[in-house]
């Protein structure tokens, strides 16, 4: 999300400077009118992403020092000096000579680059409350049970992934180096031979003779893929649309986005924001386009009174089942707690279906290796049999 450098002037006519996230100029001028500030003008800025482990690494122990009553200037001195990681310390440097500047952390953490999009809110709204020990403590929670999510998809995928590789490069060292020496022993009766052994003659022939244009071609719809991933919005979308649309996955990818909106709602909920600016602040949340989109539209109905779960309906991908949950809270006036109760569930939910569809690709991915190797060995048997029936 670009960041831009701004100038407003407030209600009392007093100009304001600093920096801010947004998706467009039009949507800086709607998060600054919702804190009753005018845009006067605004410039974007070039920031560097600061990585996620960073951020947790930063918030772990910052939240334990004030909580031990250690003030923010010595509490980031405390970190610029002990912390192991020196990204970690380079940051609390960074952040403390904004502080000394006569910044706020919220605003020393704005300019010092891009960071999820619920730090900042969520800080600032402490600094304004006064509770910044409760902010930190929840903002700590949040990210560990993140990074737990994020860790168990990476751990569950790692495994398939090397099958898919070694199944790949098992398949291409048959066909380059294996078959063609079986190829030789029967090149002057290769019409006596079965179909199905011409066929894996004819598929090595293709890998020695194609390979590196098979091969160039590949990584040339890769990098088209990945380039209009990155530069097409329409191509996103597209894809974004037919990942939720998919058998199996598109109710998987759906919950796990749920379980990441829910999640921030509840942080945020809990921690006095109101529902309308909570939900705007979530909409960045959203890796999904047409999930964002939705998000958008259900923002916007709530602005014009419409209540919170009516307007997540037509959300795509959004669980019944959450929203059934959400719509309980919200007559109970318990929103935020059924918001974290529901992002958990949905947790516990994704991790186990993940682990199922793993469980079932593993066995699939050894067979299919296990049926290659078996039918380039029957095939090759077969070729020797007919050969000893013809002499």
């Amino acid at each position: 999300m670009p960041q831009y450098r701004f100038t407003a002037v407030g209600r009392d006519g007093k100009h304001q400077e600093g920096r801010e996230s947004a998706d467009s100029r039009a949507a800086l001028e709607q998060k600054l009118k919702a804190r009753r500030l005018i845009l006067l003008e605004c410039k974007e800025v070039a920031v560097r992403k600061i990585a996620s482990s960073v951020t947790v690494g930063f918030i772990a122990q910052l939240s334990e020092l004030i909580a031990n009553g250690v003030v923010l200037d010595r509490s980031l001195q405390i970190i610029a000096e002990n912390a192991e990681d020196k990204k970690v310390a380079d940051l609390a440097v960074t952040l403390r000579q904004g502080v000394k500047r006569g910044l706020s952390l919220s605003q020393a953490l704005a300019e010092a680059g891009q960071f999820d999009p619920l730090l900042i809110p969520l800080l600032r709204a402490g600094e304004v409350s006064g509770q910044m020990d409760v902010i930190l403590d929840n903002l700590q929670e949040h990210y560990k049970r993140k990074q737990k999510l994020s860790r168990d998809i990476v751990a569950s995928l790692t495994y398939p992934v090397i099958l898919v590789i070694a199944c790949l490069a098992s398949i291409g060292a048959l066909g380059i180096y294996v078959i063609p020496v079986f190829r030789t022993l029967f090149e002057d009766r290769m019409e006596v031979l079965p179909a199905t052994t011409r066929g894996i003659f004819w598929f090595s022939d293709m890998l020695l003779r194609y390979g590196g244009m098979i091969t160039v071609a590949v990584a040339l719809v890769v990098g088209l893929l990945v380039f209009l991933w990155k530069r097409s919005v329409p191509f996103q979308v597209s894809v974004d649309r037919m990942a939720l649309n998919l058998p199996s996955i598109g109710p998987f990818l759906g919950k796990l986005q749920a379980a990441n909106i829910l999640t921030v709602l509840g942080v945020l909920l809990s921690n006095g924001v109101s529902l309308a600016p909570a939900m705007e602040l979530t909409i960045g949340v959203a890796r999904n386009r047409i999930v964002r989109s939705g998000l958008e539209r259900a923002l916007n109905d709530v602005r014009r009174g419409k209540r919170f779960t009516a307007s997540l309906e037509p959300v795509v991908g959004f669980p019944r089942s959450a929203l059934q949950m959400v719509s309980v809270g919200e007559e109970t006036g318990n929103l935020a707690q059924i918001c974290s109760r529901t992002a958990y569930s949905l947790q516990e939910e994704v991790q186990g279906r993940l682990k199922v569809m793993v469980s079932l690709l593993e066995p699939v991915m050894i067979l299919f290796m296990g049926g290659t190797v078996g039918f380039v060995v029957v095939s090759m048997l077969l070729a020797v049999y007919s050969m000893s029936d013809l002499g």
